[in-house]
């Protein structure tokens, strides 16, 4: 089967691809996939929208052993280097080998449950696609725990389907792999429900994925996607949300930050006198896409001491400027966060980020290190940063304001959260109204 099929596709000889379909083969021995291939490859034509030169689709049989059901199996070429030839991804000399990724060092997959269909459906290579796009537009990686609102069914040919939005996990068969071109992994794309995204977004992301694992009916240990689920885990069973709510209680939310819509301006001790209005761009609205902000490397006191360094200091460029006081206005998509940040994050001593492709408006605590503001001035702007310093008494005074807060009932907009004795007022309401 094997030497077969290196005979029909005869762009095997490139290396890149050889690795993966390799160790794709070491799973598949016994069936070839079905192979779909770009037309307008990118290296050909810079403007196509299908960046992915190959999407392989197998069926996968599952296992009776270990409750997985039969599945199709979607595996993407083109977020790594195939070709070696620099047409796509250029090589990083400087890289040490054992350091190097292959492309973007990420492939794509998905498994989608099989029901009585012959062939596989259209619409998940056309998904990957579509977020192969931005990864190559963005230059944004797709990583496991990130999860990515999508607000709409995966399947646009199925308008009531519950499974609308994707978290990201590490193929659970596909191991990461070394070519000569670099490391490659294998990001799984799992759909979920409303509520599932909503508790990854509040709680953790490998923490819902653990649950939806438990069960062969939400995912299973290969977290297959059901499009014919219609009820999501925490539905099915009520006891791992209450787990996961303990759990938010006593170890805080390892959610670093959010994109979102926000602007500020300057609140002066007398009278508004500096309007700095930032606000989210067109431009990047196109997909909704939040994420983990670990990568945008900011670090508590005890990961600054491990790592030796300042990535608060060394991400900024200019001498900051100190302001008297800030007023922040966020949508009620972003305003739902704030409970989280607060009492989860900084709460437990950690950071929160919101952010536009204008403006990172970071919360810190005390013992957050690395910042450019101080107790004495606790709000400063440095770049397209705001950083704004609460310390713990002030913390237990915003938490107890916005216990009762709720982002999803817009009929009290907009609501105002002033703490004059600190110059520092949140507004929540419509933007653009």
């Amino acid at each position: 089967m094997h030497s077969n099929f290196s005979v029909n596709m005869p762009s095997w000889l490139y290396p890149g691809m050889r690795a993966i379909y390799q160790s794709l083969f070491g799973i598949y021995r016994e069936s070839n996939p079905l192979v779909i291939s770009t037309v307008n490859k990118i290296w050909q034509f810079p403007n196509s929208n299908e960046v992915l030169d190959y999407i392989f689709i197998y069926l996968n049989a599952g296992s009776i052993e270990e409750n997985v059901p039969p599945h199709w199996h979607y595996v993407s070429l083109g977020l790594s280097d195939l070709y070696g030839d620099s047409r796509i991804h250029p090589i990083d000399p400087t890289a040490s080998s054992s350091d190097r990724l292959s492309g973007f060092g990420i492939e794509l997959t998905m498994r989608i449950k099989k029901y009585s269909e012959i062939s596989p459906p259209s619409w998940p290579a056309q998904l990957m696609q579509q977020l192969a796009k931005y990864v190559f537009v963005s230059r944004n990686k797709l990583l496991p725990n990130d999860y990515l609102p999508w607000n709409k069914p995966l399947d646009p040919g199925n308008e009531d389907c519950v499974i609308k939005h994707m978290l990201i996990a590490l193929d659970c068969q596909l191991k990461r792999i070394k070519t000569v071109l670099g490391h490659v992994s294998f990001c799984q794309i799992v759909g979920v429900t409303d509520e599932e995204l909503n508790c990854s977004q509040s709680y953790n992301v490998k923490q819902v994925l653990e649950v939806l694992k438990q069960d062969p009916s939400t995912g299973g240990i290969s977290l297959i996607t059901d499009m014919q689920r219609t009820r999501s885990v925490f539905d099915l069973f009520p006891q791992t949300l209450r787990a996961l709510e303990d759990d938010l209680e006593r170890e805080g939310s390892d959610l670093a930050g959010v994109n979102g819509e926000f602007f500020y301006r300057e609140l002066p001790k007398i009278a508004i006198k500096t309007s700095l209005c930032l606000t989210m761009s067109d431009s990047e609205k196109s997909l909704d896409f939040t994420r983990h902000l670990g990568r945008l490397d900011i670090r508590t006191s005890a990961e600054l001491n491990a790592h030796h360094s300042s990535p608060f200091l060394a991400f900024s460029r200019h001498l900051p400027v100190f302001l008297d006081g800030v007023e922040i206005i966020f949508s009620p998509n972003t305003a739902k966060f704030l409970k989280l940040a607060f009492k989860h994050r900084l709460g437990k001593g950690h950071h929160f980020t919101f952010q536009n492709p204008d403006t990172h408006l970071t919360f810190v605590t005390d013992n957050v290190s690395g910042c450019f503001v101080t107790n004495e001035q606790p709000y400063a702007l440095n770049g397209k940063w705001l950083q704004i310093r609460i310390d713990k008494e002030f913390l237990n005074t915003i938490i107890e304001s916005i216990q009762e807060f709720d982002a999803e009932n817009s009929q009290h907009l907009p609501r105002i959260f002033d703490f004059p004795e600190k110059n520092l007022r949140f507004i929540v309401n419509n933007l653009g109204t």
